[in-house]
């Protein structure tokens, strides 16, 4: 997948939560119906995850993880407009809650 074709997916579980790559894999997949081999790089920070997946399928993606528990916890998912140099979302049409993408 080109980075053109990829849109970053935030997922509002971390590793304080117990989050792995494969459990985001998983839950993608299986719940979005979509190819693990289409899913790109994944992000684990201590708050937040951010998964790069087909931006053509984004929008399915985040309605599946809306009814999907990732090791028992319902995450929020949204789009991101983008990211930072640290990998850090940046605000701007994607509605994920400020608390977890604070400096």
């Amino acid at each position: 997948m080109s980075a053109a074709d990829a849109e970053k997916l935030y997922i509002g579980l971390g590793r304080g939560a117990g989050i792995r790559p494969g459990d985001l894999v998983g839950a993608i997949a299986n719940e979005a119906g979509i190819p693990s081999r289409e899913i790109g790089a994944i992000e684990i920070t201590d708050r937040f995850s951010l998964v790069e997946v087909p931006a053509a399928k984004i929008d399915a993606i985040i309605r599946a993880m809306k009814n999907t528990a990732i090791r028992g916890k319902k995450p929020k998912s949204a789009a991101t407009a983008g990211a930072n140099a640290t990998g850090r979302p940046v605000p701007g049409g994607a509605s994920y809650p400020q608390t977890h993408w604070r400096s």
